[in-house]
C-alpha cells in the first residue's frame, strides 16, 4: 500500500496496525521454526512506515509507542470512556449500547466497540490526518493536571465528552478500536517493546532515544539526521537544559562475591561504595541565564516526567545549595567551609529526594514525599518543622560544558566544588572509596554491614574511573538487603485479586498471561467464630517476581478448564466470593479469586501512607506462590497489626506514626453487599452432610463389594470395618479409629459423623492406592486386567462422590486437592497403558498422587 508523502491519514495507520496485530498473533501461536518468518514481516512493516512518512516522526510514534508518550495524560479509565461513547454514539436504551456498557464481561472494551460500530458503521466517515488526530489528543490532555505543562499551557474550553465525539463520532469500526486503545495507552495484544520498533524504525533511532529521554526533542533530531540537517550528531545528544537525558541503568548485585567479580572485570582500581538512600530520584536543571526565573529550574522524574511544578517545594533549596538566594522559603544558609569556589551558572544534577522530620531529628520513610505534593499543605512543613532533604550524588552537565565522558572521581571532584551543604536540606552523598585490592571483599562487607546495621537501604557501586553511560548498564551495581537471599523482608501475604498491566515487562516472553499484577489484602475482622464473613482491605499491588513457568502455571490456574476467578464488574457472579472486600489503594482490579491465595513476599522496606497513617512493603517482589493448602492456606497470611508493627520495628516510627484503628468494625464493604451469610450457608450444609452420610453407607458398600475379590487377606480384613453393616455401635477393637471407651447417647450421633468421615479418608485409601495396584505399578506387571480396571474406575468413582461430600463437611481446601487427583487418573489410569506403555509418567503421577493423598489424611485424622 502506498502512503501519501507527509500527510499519512489515520485510516493508513490503522491499516497498518491491523497488520502487525496479525503478524504478532500468528507469531505467538507459531511454532519456533516459523516465528523467524514473522518477525520479518512485523520488521518490514515498520521499516515501510520510517520510508514513507519520513520527517513527520513524532506524529507517527506518539500512536505506535503511546505509553513513551510522557507528556500527554488523559486520565481516562476503561468505564468512563464507554459511557462517554454510549452517549457519543446514540446509543442510551438498545442493546447495542447495553452491551458497550457491559463490555468487561464480553471482551476488551476496544474489540466491544469494534463489534458496536462494525454493525451500523457509517456510510461516510471522517478521514482524519494523524496530525489532525495528534492535535485531538493534545487538547483532550491539557484538560488532565498531570500532562505536561507545555500541554496544559494551551488547555482547551471545550469538554472532555466535546473532544471524544470530534474523535469518535461517524468514525468507522476500524480507526475506532485503536482510537481506545491509543487513548488507554495500551495496543495490546499488539506488543513490542520500544526498542524493537525504533531499531526497525531506523536503526539509528535508539542510539539518540537511549541519550535523550524525550520522545519529542529525539524525533526532532532524527528527522534533522534524514533530512541531512546534523553536521556534528554527538554535540546534539549531549545533556542540554530543559531537555530530559536519559539516566545510567543500575545492575543488581547479589552478594559481595558478585561485586567483586564484576570489580574485577572492570578493571578499575577502586570503586565508590555509596550510601543508597530510600527516596526519590531527580534529574536537576538549573540555568541561571533564563528568560525568567520561573524557568531557572526544571526537574524531571525517574520516569522522565516533568516534576518541576509539583516539586516546587524543592526549588528554594536548589538555589540556596548551588550559592543563590531562596525566593519564597527561608532556608538556613550554611557556614561549613570550602577549600575552594565555583560559580555556578548552569548545570545538571543527578540527586535523591528525601523528607526530613527535625522534631525526630531523622529522614523519614519514603511514603512521606508524597505530602509535598498536595495543594494544602500540613502545619508541620509550612512551619518547616517538616522539608525536603536533597542529597546530590553525579553531575552531568557544567556552565555549558557536557562532563558524560568525564571519570566519575573528576564529577566528584567538582560537585565538592559547587554544592554548599545546609544541614537536614541538601548534602553530597555519602561515599566511601575502597580500592581494589586483596582487602576488597572484606572492606566491602565490613562497609555493607555498618549501612544495615544504620537501617539503610544498601549501596551503589561504582567504578572510580567510569563514565556516564545514559541508557545502558555502565560500572554502576546496586547491592540492596532485599536482593541478598538472606536480608530484606519477607512475609506470607493474602493475595484477592489480579489485574494486567501491559506496561509491566520483567518477564521477557512469547507466553500470553492474562493477569500480571496482584493486589494485597489485608484481614479487617476476627474469625474467631466459624460463621464469621472474612472482611478485607487491599492496601497495595505487588508485579515482580515469579519467572516465566510459575507466571504460566499460575495463570492456568486461575484460568483453566476451572475457572477459579470472578470479573470485578460482574455483580452477580461477587456473590460467589466468600468474602467482602473493600478496596483502599487506587487501581484497576480484574478479576477477584473466589478463594484467595498465598504468596510470600519479599520487600526492600517499608513506605508510609501519610493520609491514613499505614506502613505497606515498599517495592515488593513475589517470592513464590504457596500451592499446598496442606502447607499453608491464605489464613495463615500476615495481619495488618503484624506488618504495622514489623514496619514500626524496623523503620523506628513512634507510636503515633501508625493508626492501628483504621481497620474498625462497621465500615461499609459496599462491592458485594449481597454475599450469603455464613450462617445460612452452614445450616444449609448441614442438611447436605446429613444426606450424603446416609447415602455413605450404601456407596461404600458397593465399592467394597467389588473390591474384596482382588485384594489381600489382610487388606480384607482391614476394609471389613467399611461393610455396611458395620456401625459405631457394633467397632471392636480391633477397628481403626475404634473408641475403647463407650459412647454415651448424646456423643453417638458426632461421633458416628466422625466415623464416617475417617471411613471416607480410608476407602481412599484401600481403594484409589491399595498396595496392590501400587505394586503392580511399581513392578511394570499388568496382567491382572480386571483387578487394573476395577480399580481405576472406583478411584475416579469415590473422589467423584468425595468431591461433593468434602464441600458437604465442609472441607473446601481439600477440593482442589480431589480434582488434581481424579484428573491425574482419568489422564494416565484410563488411557490402555498396555499399549502406550507409559510407565513412568503414570509411575510419577501416582506417587505424586499418594503424596498429596498422605498429606490429606495427615490434616484430617
Amino acid at each position: 500500500m502506498s502512503f501519501s508523502e507527509h500527510n499519512l491519514k489515520f485510516y493508513e495507520l490503522c491499516f497498518v496496525l491491523e497488520r502487525l496485530e496479525s503478524a504478532f498473533i500468528n507469531l505467538t501461536k507459531s511454532k519456533p521454526n516459523d516465528r523467524k518468518k514473522y518477525k520479518q514481516i512485523i520488521k518490514d512493516i515498520i521499516n515501510s512506515l520510517q520510508k514513507s512518512y519520513s520527517g513527520k516522526t513524532l506524529q507517527l510514534l506518539r500512536l505506535l509507542i503511546p505509553n513513551e508518550d510522557i507528556d500527554r495524560k488523559y486520565n481516562i479509565k476503561e468505564k468512563s470512556l464507554a459511557n462517554h461513547l454510549i452517549k457519543i454514539l446514540g446509543l442510551n436504551g438498545i442493546p447495542r449500547g447495553e452491551r458497550l456498557k457491559d463490555w468487561s464481561l464480553i471482551d476488551d472494551l476496544s474489540i466491544v466497540l469494534y463489534d458496536t460500530v462494525y454493525s451500523a458503521e457509517p456510510c461516510i466517515s471522517k478521514e482524519f490526518t494523524l496530525h489532525q488526530i495528534n492535535s485531538l489528543l493534545d487538547e483532550l490532555a491539557s484538560l488532565s493536571t498531570f500532562s505536561d505543562q507545555k500541554i496544559q499551557n494551551s488547555k482547551s474550553n471545550r469538554t472532555v465528552k466535546d473532544i471524544l465525539h470530534d474523535l469518535f463520532y461517524q468514525q468507522r469500526a476500524t480507526e475506532s478500536k485503536w482510537l481506545v486503545r491509543i487513548i488507554l495507552k495500551n495496543l495490546e495484544p499488539l506488543s513490542f517493546s520500544k526498542e524493537f520498533l525504533l531499531f526497525n524504525y531506523n536503526r539509528y533511532f535508539p542510539s539518540i532515544f537511549k541519550n535523550i529521554a524525550d520522545l519529542e526533542a529525539s524525533c526532532d533530531i532524527f528527522d534533522k539526521v534524514l533530512l541531512g540537517q546534523v553536521q556534528n550528531l554527538e554535540n546534539l545528544m549531549t545533556p542540554k537544559f530543559g531537555i530530559c537525558y536519559e539516566t545510567q541503568k543500575t545492575g543488581k548485585a547479589t552478594s559481595v562475591d558478585f561485586v567483586c567479580k564484576k570489580v574485577k572485570e572492570w578493571q578499575d582500581v577502586a570503586i565508590y561504595s555509596e550510601i543508597k538512600y530510600d527516596g526519590e530520584r531527580m534529574q536537576i536543571h538549573f540555568n541561571a541565564d533564563a528568560q525568567s526565573e520561573a524557568n531557572q529550574i526544571k526537574i524531571f522524574s525517574k520516569s522522565r516526567r516533568n516534576s518541576t511544578k509539583e516539586r516546587y517545594l524543592s526549588h528554594d533549596i536548589i538555589r540556596a545549595m548551588l550559592g543563590y538566594p531562596p525566593k519564597k522559603f527561608s532556608i538556613p544558609s550554611t557556614n561549613d567551609p570550602f577549600n575552594e569556589t565555583t560559580n555556578v551558572v548552569s548545570c545538571i544534577l543527578e540527586a535523591e529526594l528525601l523528607s526530613y522530620d527535625e522534631k525526630k531529628d531523622k529522614i523519614e520513610p519514603f511514603g512521606y514525599l508524597q505530602h509535598y505534593k498536595e495543594t494544602t499543605l500540613s502545619t508541620k512543613i509550612l512551619t518547616g518543622e517538616r522539608h525536603l532533604f536533597l542529597v546530590i550524588f553525579d553531575i552531568l552537565h557544567f556552565n555549558g560544558k557536557s562532563l558524560i565522558n568525564f571519570q566519575l572521581k573528576e564529577r566528584k571532584k567538582l560537585l565538592h566544588t559547587i554544592i554548599r551543604p545546609i544541614k537536614n536540606y541538601a548534602k553530597i552523598s555519602e561515599a566511601r572509596i575502597i580500592y581494589s585490592d586483596s582487602n576488597l571483599k572484606i572492606n566491602l562487607e565490613n562497609n555493607f554491614k555498618e549501612v544495615l546495621t544504620r537501617a539503610e537501604e544498601g549501596l551503589i557501586i561504582k567504578g572510580y574511573s567510569s563514565v556516564y553511560k545514559p541508557g545502558d548498564f555502565g560500572h554502576c551495581l546496586k547491592l540492596k538487603r532485599d536482593q541478598i537471599p538472606e536480608f530484606g523482608d519477607t512475609e506470607d501475604f493474602v493475595i484477592l485479586g489480579a489485574s494486567f498491566e501491559s506496561s509491566l515487562n520483567f518477564v521477557k516472553s512469547n507466553e500470553k498471561f492474562k493477569v500480571n499484577r496482584f493486589w494485597v489484602g489485608f484481614l479487617a475482622n476476627e474469625l474467631n467464630q466459624e460463621c464469621a464473613i472474612p472482611k478485607f482491605k487491599i492496601l497495595f499491588k505487588v508485579d515482580a517476581g515469579l519467572g516465566i513457568k510459575e507466571r504460566k502455571e499460575l495463570n492456568m490456574y486461575l484460568f483453566g478448564e476451572k475457572s477459579r476467578t470472578v470479573k470485578f464488574n460482574d455483580s452477580k457472579n461477587l456473590q460467589r466470593l466468600s468474602y467482602q472486600f473493600k478496596q483502599v489503594c487506587p487501581g484497576r482490579i480484574d478479576y477477584f479469586f473466589i478463594e484467595p491465595l498465598l504468596f510470600e513476599l519479599k520487600g526492600s522496606s517499608f513506605a508510609l501512607n501519610e493520609s491514613l497513617k499505614y506502613f505497606v512493603l515498599r517495592h515488593p517482589v513475589i517470592l513464590r506462590w504457596h500451592k499446598n493448602v496442606f502447607d499453608r492456606t491464605w489464613r495463615n497470611g500476615c495481619t495488618f497489626k503484624q506488618l504495622q508493627n514489623w514496619a514500626k520495628l524496623k523503620t523506628s516510627a513512634i507510636s503515633d506514626e501508625v493508626n492501628f484503628n483504621f481497620f474498625e468494625e462497621g465500615e461499609d464493604y459496599e462491592t458485594n453487599k449481597n454475599i450469603t451469610s455464613f450462617k445460612i450457608l452452614e445450616k444449609e450444609n448441614k442438611q447436605k452432610k446429613r444426606k450424603y452420610i446416609e447415602s455413605h453407607k450404601y456407596f461404600l458398600k458397593q465399592i467394597t463389594e467389588s473390591d474384596k475379590e482382588y485384594v489381600s487377606t489382610n487388606e480384607e480384613k482391614r476394609l471389613g470395618c467399611f461393610n455396611s453393616s458395620t456401625t459405631s455401635s457394633n467397632l471392636n477393637e480391633n477397628t481403626p479409629f475404634a473408641s475403647t471407651q463407650s459412647m454415651s447417647n448424646e456423643d453417638s450421633k458426632s461421633s458416628e459423623n466422625t466415623l464416617i468421615e475417617r471411613e471416607v479418608l480410608q476407602t481412599i485409601e484401600y481403594t484409589v492406592f491399595n498396595k496392590k495396584f501400587k505394586e503392580s505399578i511399581n513392578n511394570k506387571i499388568w496382567n491382572d486386567e480386571k483387578f487394573n480396571k476395577i480399580a481405576l474406575e472406583n478411584s475416579v468413582n469415590v473422589i467423584s462422590y468425595l468431591e461433593s461430600f468434602f464441600i458437604g463437611c465442609g472441607w473446601d481446601n481439600s477440593v482442589t486437592n480431589l480434582n488434581t487427583i481424579k484428573t491425574g487418573i482419568i489422564l494416565f489410569g484410563m488411557n490402555d497403558l498396555s499399549e502406550t506403555g507409559n510407565y513412568d509418567s503414570l509411575i510419577f503421577k501416582v506417587d505424586d498422587m499418594l503424596y498429596s493423598l498422605e498429606e490429606l489424611l495427615a490434616n484430617k485424622k
